[in-house]
């Protein structure tokens, strides 16, 4: 279970998944980061050796008029919300691998990918860049 600033929340995450009799931990990285996502994904190689499913969900963007963005806002966004998906992938194919038939990755968009919504541009064009970058990974 990633984190990067709910030490507490990726707790209780791994709790329940423990509760389910599997095997969980926290581990916090910054998934915008290329060097965070490669030490995690070091991480469950030596915890775990495999990784059967890996899910991107990591958003951010903020509330914003696009007219009011500027380009720390849009660069924020598409890293953390399309840049980390392009990070996990690279670095967790290898482990992936080693679950065949098994592994899965799931990429977490929202409604805003297709609708027009107030406030939400950056994170709505991010979205629809993800869900177009995530067919790129089934060839």
């Amino acid at each position: 279970m990633n984190y990067v600033s709910s030490v507490s929340d990726a707790k209780l995450v791994v709790e329940a998944v423990q509760q389910i009799g599997q095997r969980a931990v926290a581990v916090k990285a910054d998934v915008s980061e290329q060097d965070d996502v490669c030490e995690m994904i070091e991480f469950v190689d030596r915890h775990f050796g495999r990784l059967d499913i890996l899910v991107s969900n990591a958003a951010t963007g903020g509330f914003r008029w696009v007219l009011d963005a500027n380009a720390r806002h849009f660069e924020a966004t598409m890293n953390t919300n399309v840049r980390a998906l392009i990070y996990l992938v690279q670095s967790a194919a290898p482990l992936l691998e080693k679950s065949p038939g098994r592994a899965k990755v799931v990429a977490l968009s929202s409604h805003g990918s297709h609708m027009a919504l107030p406030m939400y541009g950056l994170i709505g064009a991010s979205k629809a860049a993800l869900e177009s970058l995530g067919t790129a990974f089934d060839a």
